[in-house]
């Protein structure tokens, strides 16, 4: 599955979406426009599986007839899971009962439903029994809904792989995206705010692997510190010093990088 397979108007967006990952982004894309029942996605912490997940929801949004819903699992038990999905419909009383009972709305309505839970493996208790749980409800109301479960590792996810139409794992950027990235994000404008030197960019990837959440947080760490010393250019020392002093103090010597 490519992105252009996807020729729906949910396919047509100004997100940028970084090459590495516009596989996983066109099977979301995938499952949520043909209605499958279920996907997984994994991928290491920061790596942008949340991103990609808000730029779907931000899409699929502007879409008559669909409707999203967002649970954030993190620390959650089963029941206070439940009670989140039930408030992700509006609806009071028992949360299986709330949620039965929209689903029969949504399904009289013609609604699609997509839920989207995020940080599934962080969750205080397993989830699983939760989530058949509310698969059955949707096939006993013939709701047309849609599951996108995300979480740091495949092994608590697989335990649902019966379940999923679609799976992928979201993969770190390249060097190449990571300065097309920086290329983007940081360029000398009417505020005059520093740009990175190729050397500093190399030095980005280098030291976050291609993690694109570490990746921006460093790039905006180095902009702050560019404009406090009121430098206009960031050099790949800087870089190197805001890495080892506020995001890894067991950063190696420069000479162990490709910088």
């Amino acid at each position: 599955m490519t992105p252009g397979a996807v020729c729906s108007s949910m396919h047509r967006f100004d997100a940028w979406i970084p090459a590495e990952q516009e596989e996983c982004w066109s099977r979301m894309l995938y499952i949520v426009e043909q209605q499958r029942r279920l996907a997984l996605i994994s991928g290491d912490g920061e790596v942008g599986k949340s991103w990609l997940l808000n730029v779907l929801i931000n899409l699929a949004q502007r879409t008559a007839g669909r409707v999203l819903r967002l649970v954030d699992a993190s620390g959650l038990s089963q029941d206070e899971f439940s009670q989140q999905l039930a408030a992700a419909c509006g609806e009071p009383g028992d949360s299986w009962s709330a949620i039965e009972d929209w689903l029969w709305g949504a399904a009289a309505g013609g609604i699609h439903a997509v839920w989207i839970i995020d940080h599934f493996d962080q969750a205080g208790d397993d989830l699983g029994p939760a989530v058949r749980r509310l698969v059955r409800l949707t096939e006993r109301t013939r709701a047309a809904s849609t599951m996108i479960i995300a979480g740091r590792r495949w092994s608590e996810l697989s335990t649902l792989s019966d379940l999923a139409d679609l799976s992928c794992e979201v993969p770190a950027w390249s060097l190449e995206t990571t300065m097309t990235f920086l290329e983007r994000s940081v360029q000398p404008d009417t505020h005059g705010r520093p740009a990175l030197t190729p050397a500093a960019m190399q030095g980005v990837y280098d030291c976050t692997l291609g993690v694109a959440g570490r990746v921006r947080r460093l790039c905006e760490l180095c902009l702050i510190a560019a404009e406090l010393r009121e430098e206009t250019l960031i050099q790949v020392d800087l870089v190197l010093d805001v890495w080892r002093e506020l995001l890894n103090p067991q950063i190696p010597e420069r000479r162990h990088l490709q910088c």
